[in-house]
């Protein structure tokens, strides 16, 4: 229906409505209609409120996709700050990580917060999948030198082997980053046959 009404005035108010609903797919589907009304601060307001009031990760991610549809994103403070607000909230990770790989999508790399948010993502506090997803981003918005100096050392004497390999890779698509000793002298104490060949690959 949304994309029959392509964001038409007056037509916005039948899927306000309806992402009131209980029904869980019909919410949904209004989320994925309102995309449609960019620069409609009543759709962006409600967007918004669903994303953060969301208790299921699917629909969190169809808000925040109709969001970032509706909004201009060359603005990117209050984005960063509603991407704030969702890390403030999330205790798994999951949204938080979501929300910074769609503001990195849009360009929004080497800002400072997005950084220092991506960089608490990969602490171990969090799920694997999570922590893998925020290294990933960091790799590509984070280009300062002296941060991953001190990040890698961190992510090659993580405990999980998962993060160690990831970490083996990171070096690789920083070209600034001279490791070569610290691997060299890692190599030594590395158990985990996969990250022993990633390090002895990157050494050669």
């Amino acid at each position: 229906m949304g994309d029959i009404t392509q964001g038409a005035s007056g037509t916005e108010q039948q899927f306000l409505d309806a992402i009131r609903e209980e029904n869980l797919a019909i919410k949904q589907a209004a989320a994925s209609a309102l995309r449609h009304y960019y620069g409609n601060s009543q759709v962006i307001q409600r967007l918004r409120q669903v994303a953060v009031q969301s208790d299921t990760l699917p629909l969190f991610k169809t808000a925040i996709n109709s969001l970032l549809a509706t909004v201009d994103t060359t603005d990117t403070t209050p984005l960063v700050q509603f991407a704030q607000q969702i890390m403030n909230q999330d205790t798994t990770g999951h949204k938080a990580v979501f929300v910074f790989r769609k503001l990195a999508d849009h360009g929004m790399v080497q800002d400072d917060e997005l950084v220092k948010n991506l960089a608490l993502l990969i602490d171990d506090t969090y799920a694997v999948p999570v922590r893998v997803q925020a290294l990933r981003l960091l790799i590509q918005v984070d280009g300062d030198q002296d941060r991953w100096a001190n990040r890698i050392e961190n992510l090659l004497a993580d405990s999980d082997p998962r993060i160690r390999f990831l970490g083996v890779r990171s070096i690789a698509n920083l070209d600034f980053l001279n490791a070569q000793e610290l691997l060299k002298t890692r190599m030594l104490d590395e158990y985990d046959g996969r990250v022993f060949y990633e390090m002895r690959k990157a050494v050669q």
